[in-house]
């Protein structure tokens, strides 16, 4: 299986962050703690207690991304993504930005570096992929 990462969907990072309080972050040795997913209302219209560590389990579908440059930031940029160990090779585009639909028609693909790392939640792949010779003041 190959994960897409498109980077016009980038806003989903910002999303995924929005529901995260102050003094949420962080790694926890102890016994795992329930929480309730926000925004989850299942059938019966009750919530469903959730163990923590599933909340931050990584899974097929790219969580984490981060979007940086690697040296000048007007001709470069890299991003990194996670997915669980099913995601065997991680793919990213990069396109300019057009008035129409037809990114994937313009888009340059680049298979990213993946790395496995191995936590007391699974082993989750680590995705990196560098873009250069990026014209500059370029959607």
């Amino acid at each position: 299986m190959s994960a897409r990462l498109w980077l016009v969907s980038l806003s989903l990072c910002a999303v995924a962050l929005a529901g995260c309080e102050e003094g949420t972050v962080g790694l926890e040795t102890a016994a795992p703690k329930t929480v309730t997913l926000p925004n989850v209302v299942p059938a019966d219209a009750s919530t469903k207690p959730v163990a923590e560590a599933e909340v931050h389990r990584p899974t097929k579908v790219p969580d984490r991304i981060v979007l940086t440059w690697t040296g000048d930031p007007a001709r470069t940029q890299a991003v990194t993504w996670r997915t669980d160990s099913s995601v065997a090779i991680g793919l990213a585009e990069i396109a300019v930005a057009g008035d129409d639909a037809s990114f994937a028609k313009r888009a340059r693909q680049l298979k990213a570096k993946t790395e496995s790392l191995k936590s007391n939640l699974s082993t989750a792949h680590y995705h990196s992929a560098e873009f250069s010779a990026l014209s500059p003041k370029t959607k």
